[in-house]
């Protein structure tokens, strides 16, 4: 688990400032560093699923939501987060071409996709070929769902 526990405004690995600079989520009354988690998907409806069960966990802050790719793209860079959720049918642009572009320009972001059971096959093979960490399956299982994040 990506917990960074602070002893005394230090943590195991670097300090509070530093944590802070970085643009991280610090949640001092827990003692952990928050990841941030950028969704990217068209329907506001699943958005919104998937930011609860996100948030409600405690161990990560959503930091933006974007309706295609070619807005998470943009997100991308001026939210930095450690974790995209993006689901592979969009308008304007999709999954797949938004990670193709978003593993040139920012290569250290994890991407996970998001899909319907039915638009896996071959777009799930292409997207783990083109750096996707896993894929995350509608309708949600909240526990599935943070098992996937908690393990990057």
């Amino acid at each position: 688990m990506w917990r960074l526990h602070l002893w005394a405004g230090y943590c195991s690995s670097l300090t509070r400032d530093a944590a802070l600079e970085r643009g991280w989520v610090v949640n001092e009354s827990e003692g952990f560093v928050m990841k941030k988690v950028l969704i990217v998907d068209d329907s506001i409806t699943v958005a919104r699923q998937l930011q609860r069960i996100i948030e409600g966990s405690g161990d990560f802050q959503v930091v933006g939501h974007a309706k295609n790719g070619a807005e998470g793209i943009k997100l991308n860079q001026s939210e930095d987060p450690d974790i995209i959720c993006m689901d592979m049918n969009m308008p304007v642009m999709d999954g797949l071409t938004a990670l193709r572009s978003i593993s040139v320009i920012d290569p250290k972001v994890t991407v996970v996709m998001v899909t319907s059971l039915g638009g896996v096959g071959d777009k799930f093979t292409e997207a783990m070929k083109l750096g996707a960490r896993n894929v995350i399956s509608k309708p949600f299982e909240e526990e599935t769902v943070l098992e996937i994040l908690r393990s990057l």
